[in-house]
């Protein structure tokens, strides 16, 4: 289920690249430091890892959350961390580009 809100904060990541190319001519895939390369080097590292230690894809953690017991595993839990990496990451850009789009055209 994070699959699907990570690949959505990633298009609206992607999104806001092209509003910046058009309105700050500023063509930048970087945030944070990390490019889309350097995302792919840490997840081809987490594969490899999950490949030959089956014990962090075979754990899981058992919690209790609005009266219900919820079972999720490793694999869950590194989802959501770099979902809220993601967001995190999209708030900060879109906040700063506030910014310097209210330095390009202030309101009167």
């Amino acid at each position: 289920m994070a699959i699907h809100f990570i690949l959505i904060v990633y298009m609206m990541l992607t999104l806001n690249v092209s509003i910046n190319a058009h309105l700050k001519k500023e063509f930048k895939l970087t945030y944070a430091k990390l490019g889309p390369t350097e995302f792919r080097v840490l997840a081809i590292i987490f594969n490899t890892t999950c490949i030959f230690c089956p014990a962090i894809t075979d754990s899981m953690v058992q919690f209790s959350m609005f009266g219900k017991e919820m079972l999720i595993g490793s694999l869950d839990i590194a989802g959501i961390v770099v979902l809220l990496v993601l967001i995190i990451m999209y708030i900060v850009t879109v906040i700063n580009d506030i910014r310097d789009y209210d330095k390009m055209d202030p309101v009167k």
